[in-house]
């Protein structure tokens, strides 16, 4: 938890769940923490550069963000999410959804646009729902 938004100087705080404590947040995450964040399978932490238009990814055993990849289309990021190998961000301006494929070496990103006269707010990667026979209409 960060107490700004944005390049302003923060205060930050961690919650640890094992210990059901909250604790100070590490120099290097909070001094790269630059806009939207998201983690994925509760392991990796990104976070998105408003500014700069950089995703990054958090290196917990050197206290430090890593760049995965620079694209425009990041600048002005207004909401991330991850999940199954992407980071999806709700961009700024034109409001479409940029789609990292972190898991991919180099990252790809691509622009997904919302249906005409939609605009995304915020996004959230979902579990694919399979019909092979295990839902409820099967019981």
């Amino acid at each position: 938890m960060v107490n700004v938004k944005g390049h302003a100087a923060k205060q930050g705080v961690v919650y640890d769940v094992a210990a059901d404590a909250w604790g100070e947040m590490p120099a290097g995450m909070i001094g790269g923490w630059h806009g939207p964040v998201a983690a994925m399978d509760e392991d990796v932490i990104y976070v998105v550069d408003e500014v700069q238009g950089v995703l990054r990814r958090y290196d917990e055993g050197r206290d430090r963000w890593e760049e995965v990849m620079a694209s425009d289309r990041l600048r002005g990021a207004q909401h991330a999410t991850a999940g199954g190998g992407h980071v999806c961000v709700v961009c700024g301006g034109d409001g479409g959804i940029a789609v990292v494929d972190v898991a991919a070496a180099p990252a790809r990103l691509w622009v997904v646009d919302p249906p005409p006269g939609v605009q995304a707010v915020a996004v959230h990667v979902l579990p694919r729902m399979s019909s092979g026979g295990d839902g409820p209409e099967d019981l």
